[in-house]
């Protein structure tokens, strides 16, 4: 029985040789049968049957499993360990691509700043405000024909801005002051929001009570109001003049006449009114309709 044992396992290879040549590291392939432990063990193992009885079969078949699964042990043991070193590696790759993305990101930001510094400084010069478009309809007669947003300076308004201009509705040549479709921007907001503007030209905003007094306060303008339910039911209402005063009057409408369209005349009413928020109150009622309204009142 030693000696058979002994002829069984005389290749007597190690397990950690077993896992270690599953595959040839220089050439990535298999070793041949002469070469693998595994198969010169099996080899052996079948001349050693030949000489076996059953028992001893039983004995030898129970050792090899034993071994097979001490070989499947180890070579897990083996991925486990290794598989944090490989994970490092990519890690340390992975971090050092980001790096690198973020430096150029950050290179791409700086040269970004510096052009907007630069083109804020060439579009601040007296020189190149005077050549700018005083209002979309100028930005239309000067070839522009498709919507978006232009920079624009009035002739009254000390800086310029930008705004959102609609090319295509009757005739094009529109200056959004407003836009809410979504309820993504908050407009319950106070005085020097609404004087100033807020939102984003891109969604939902407000233009600004200054801006709009420039843009209206020393010319003939008209006034589109357009509204869209959630079943896109659509109705106007189109005033031929329409003007709003300085700060000094409340931003006033001036002037507010010439109603036509399909939504109902309710603005025509507030003609001499001045704009209130819900913490600055210029209407004629007892109450502020900024603050029984909440958001869904631009108070007239």
């Amino acid at each position: 029985m030693k000696q058979s044992q002994n002829l069984c396992w005389s290749n007597d290879f190690a397990i950690s040789d077993l896992v270690l040549n599953r595959k040839d590291k220089r050439s990535g392939k298999r070793p041949p049968p002469s070469r693998n432990p595994f198969l010169n063990f099996l080899r052996d193992f079948r001349k050693c049957n030949r000489n076996l009885g059953g028992s001893q079969l039983m004995k030898m078949g129970a050792e090899l499993w034993r071994r097979m699964n001490e070989a499947q042990k180890l070579l897990y043991f083996e991925l486990a360990k290794n598989a944090p070193k490989k994970q490092q590696q990519r890690g340390r790759k992975r971090k050092k691509r980001s790096r690198k993305r973020r430096v150029s990101l950050q290179e791409l930001a700086q040269q970004l700043h510096k052009h907007e510094k630069r083109l804020e400084k060439l579009e601040d010069t007296p020189k190149h405000t005077k050549s700018l478009p005083k209002n979309c309809k100028e930005v239309q007669e000067r070839g522009n024909k498709l919507s978006g947003i232009y920079r624009i300076k009035p002739e009254q308004s000390p800086e310029a801005f930008m705004v959102v201009c609609d090319m295509e509705t009757r005739g094009g040549g529109w200056t959004y002051f407003l836009n809410r479709y979504d309820g993504s921007q908050d407009f319950y907001l106070k005085w020097p929001q609404y004087k100033n503007g807020f939102g984003n030209l891109a969604g939902e905003f407000w233009l600004g009570l200054d801006h709009l007094h420039y843009l209206t306060g020393h010319e003939v303008n008209e006034l589109l109001i357009q509204l869209v339910d959630f079943n896109m039911t659509k109705a106007h209402a189109h005033y031929s003049f329409f003007s709003v005063a300085s700060e000094n009057e409340g931003y006033a409408l001036k002037v507010l006449s010439g109603y036509s369209g399909d939504a109902g005349d309710s603005f025509s009413y507030h003609g001499g009114a001045m704009f209130s928020t819900k913490d600055t109150d210029h209407d004629q009622d007892s109450g502020n309709c900024a603050t029984f309204h909440g958001e869904d009142c631009i108070e007239y």
